[in-house]
């Protein structure tokens, strides 16, 4: 895959943006994060597109194989997975 590290991927989730940026503060490529976290290259891929929403587990890998702060990175999944879930009085019957 093709990496342009000055140029923004487009996103769909917030959390996309974040791990993005904290890759490439890693410095660390997608074949080997997917290694580290278990995961295959399409599923790491998708999380940093937005396409895909990361599970907590994943998070938890994913701030290790980065030696990123770990809680923030779970505050950030949390707060976006809160913002994914419907809110009550938002049903459509009513």
């Amino acid at each position: 895959m093709t990496e342009t590290p000055n140029r923004p991927l487009p996103c769909l989730t917030h959390i996309g943006l974040v791990l993005e940026q904290v890759r490439r503060q890693a410095d660390i490529e997608h074949a080997a994060l997917a290694n580290k976290t278990g995961v295959d290259i399409e599923y790491v891929t998708g999380v940093l597109l937005g396409s895909r929403f990361p599970s907590r587990r994943f998070i938890l890998r994913y701030a290790r194989a980065c030696r990123a702060d770990i809680q923030v990175l779970v505050r950030v999944w949390e707060d976006e997975h809160e913002r994914r879930l419907p809110k009550v009085g938002d049903r459509a019957d009513g």
